[in-house]
């Protein structure tokens, strides 16, 4: 919990070696040794996914559930579960379901309801980043309310963070603010510095949609020192890129650049494949300010395809929107119009109004490019009420501004 992970891998290879002599030694404590020794190496593998070394971890996981017995079911249950967040980590959302109901079946049958909570809040991150945000918001609530009954404070902090992001995804910015918050203190109060560091991220992208940019700024800088001193490359390299959003939209265009591919390049490193295609497109946008075309194509293309063999919906449909705004720059409105088209279906089909509302807003610039002034300004004001009604206040002086410049007046 304090991220001093070598430490902590020292202690439980001399507990496995010193349970391993007992086993030998005392027949009548049979059982409860195989219980602890399944229980080190899954707590093994946990040090090895907070370090981002997922072979590893796998690697300690399938020892321990070779090691189980039927005394032990409820260590292998938890070791489904860990298998099942770490496939998540890699993007590979099909496998972390398949553990995590093999988890969820076990727990049942057991009468687990910790583990129940865990393998519930499994399922409503994946169903997330699937796009299946009414799926997600119903698993993360059971996992809420059985873990609310059982007061168990470390899951807590772990699925208000997740309540966070899903409310967030779903446009309702003000409850995911209030779950962040709360997970904060959760893990403020167990000194989780790990959890601590995750959710300041997660609040400070909510900052930078409100436009609070200097607040999430610090709060990205925080994350980062944190993840820096407990050694997790993963939590770097999502501090990084969401630094480099930052100066994306401060217009230090270069040093975006460079966060973000330094970000994407060390997830390819560790696998951890499901935040790569954002990394990606945020690179592509920031070599599009560049005016490097070909290169903001390249990194767009790549995302775009990592996101489609993941099932990451959302994603999909923000980078066919980058690529659509690549179009316009090249004055091909046809395959412009497609991919704004194909990004606002599906982002309305999803209900991620925040996105939803940029790709309409872009959808406004392509139309008065196409010197199409009526549909144009419909289209900014349908972005600009979206934007107000989320309390996006930058996204609205944005709006304002360019339908000033572009010499289109209010309806």
């Amino acid at each position: 919990m304090l991220g001093q992970a070598e430490q902590a891998q020292e202690h439980y290879l001399q507990a496995i070696a010193q349970l391993a002599s007992l086993t030998s030694a005392h027949i009548n404590l049979y059982a409860q040794v195989v219980i602890s020794i399944v229980r080190l190496h899954r707590l093994l593998a946990m040090v090895h996914e907070r370090r981002d070394e997922y072979d590893f971890a796998f690697k300690w996981l399938e020892r321990g559930i070779a090691h189980a017995t039927t005394d032990a079911y409820e260590e292998l249950v938890r070791c489904y579960l860990l298998g099942a967040s770490i496939y998540q980590r890699q993007g590979e959302y099909a496998r972390s379901l398949e553990w995590a109901r093999l988890g969820l079946d076990g727990a049942r049958r057991i009468d687990a309801h910790s583990e129940q909570a865990r393998a519930l809040l499994l399922m409503g991150n994946c169903w997330r980043e699937q796009g299946d945000l009414h799926s997600s918001i119903e698993s993360l609530e059971q996992a809420h309310v059985l873990l609310m009954q059982i007061n168990d404070a470390s899951q807590l902090s772990d699925v208000l963070n997740d309540l966070g992001r899903s409310y967030w995804r779903a446009g309702r910015w003000r409850d995911a603010h209030r779950y962040y918050e709360q997970s904060l203190q959760m893990s403020e109060s167990i000194g989780d510095i790990m959890k601590m560091a995750r959710t300041s991220n997660n609040l400070a992208v909510v900052m930078t949609c409100r436009g609070l940019l200097p607040l999430a700024s610090e709060l990205f800088q925080y994350s980062l020192e944190q993840f820096q001193r407990m050694g997790s490359a993963m939590g770097v390299a999502v501090a990084n890129f969401n630094r480099g959003y930052i100066c994306l939209l401060q217009g230090q265009f270069q040093e975006a650049w460079r966060l973000c591919v330094e970000s994407a390049m060390t997830l390819e490193r560790i696998h951890a494949r499901n935040f790569l295609p954002c990394a990606l497109r945020l690179a592509a946008e920031a070599t599009l300010a560049l005016d490097n075309l070909e290169q903001a194509s390249h990194y767009a293309v790549e995302s775009l395809q990592i996101a489609q063999e993941l099932t990451m919906v959302e994603e999909q449909a923000i980078t066919q929107r980058v690529l659509g705004q690549i179009a316009m720059v090249r004055e091909d409105w046809s395959q412009a119009t497609s991919l704004l088209e194909a990004s606002r279906s599906t982002l309305a089909q999803i209900t991620s109004r925040y996105e939803l509302g940029k790709t309409i807003f872009t959808a406004a610039r392509l139309s008065l490019a196409m010197q199409h002034s009526d549909e144009a300004r419909s289209r900014a004001n349908e972005a600009e009420q979206i934007f107000t009604d989320l309390k996006a206040q930058r996204d609205v002086k944005l709006v304002q501004a360019w339908r000033i410049t572009s010499g289109l007046a209010l309806a």
